[in-house]
């Protein structure tokens, strides 16, 4: 990336998203008894924290690093809804504006990880790495490196207790071997207020780990 490039980083990301006024959220009843939890993707950091590209990409200025990184929250946060509990933004806000994001010139030019990794839940909330409560993110079919990867793990008629939680492990895959790019919990706080919701959210876990700005989730009644 030239001079010109990072010079021009200063001033290309100027398109505002749009704002999304907050939702109302179901009246409080009781949670059913049982209930399919599904992650269906996550929005990962453009650069790592250090400013280094993902898949041993060249490192690039710490400053332009900031700027891409610091715009690309920008983006979600003016799309943030009150759940209550947790920063979350719709999904059908949140994907096409990272899409989008993705998309401009600047950002096509760095390298984006292969995301694969597993998902863990823990019923009363201790994980244990028990493989019955693990659910594997496989390698695309094309492998194609993304900031918005997609991919669908659900657990299906789990009983329902507030203590309930997720946790996702993210790797950036090389085919003959992985690097880590994070891990973060969602609480059952967190997977109650998605459920109040209606719809499927990015909830926001970008203060659990930098690398990982979000994670996709849809929570629904189990029939």
């Amino acid at each position: 990336m030239n001079r010109a490039v990072c010079a021009a980083a200063l001033t290309v990301f100027a398109t505002s998203a749009p704002t999304v006024t907050k939702a109302q959220q179901a009246p409080e009843s009781p949670m059913p008894a049982a209930v399919n939890i599904c992650v269906d993707g996550a929005s990962i950091a453009p650069t790592k924290p250090d400013g280094s590209q993902w898949r041993d990409g060249p490192r690039i200025p710490a400053a332009l690093s900031a700027i891409i990184n610091a715009k690309f929250d920008s983006l979600i946060a003016k799309a943030i809804v009150t759940s209550g509990v947790a920063a979350v933004v719709p999904a059908a806000v949140a994907e096409p504006l990272i899409a989008d994001f993705a998309e401009h010139e600047l950002v096509k030019q760095l390298e984006k990880p292969i995301v694969v990794g597993d998902v863990e839940i823990a019923p009363r909330g201790t994980f244990t790495g028990a493989k019955d409560r693990r659910r594997a993110i496989k390698p695309p079919i094309l492998p194609i490196g993304r900031i918005n990867p997609h991919f669908h793990v659900c657990f299906d008629h789990v009983a329902w207790a507030p203590s309930i939680a997720l946790r996702i492990d993210l790797k950036d895959w090389h085919g003959n071997r992985s690097e880590e790019i994070g891990t973060v919990d969602v609480a059952g706080k967190t997977i109650e207020a998605v459920y109040r919701l209606g719809a499927a959210h990015h909830v926001l876990v970008h203060e659990q780990n930098p690398s990982i700005r979000s994670v996709a989730l849809s929570v629904t009644k189990a029939r």
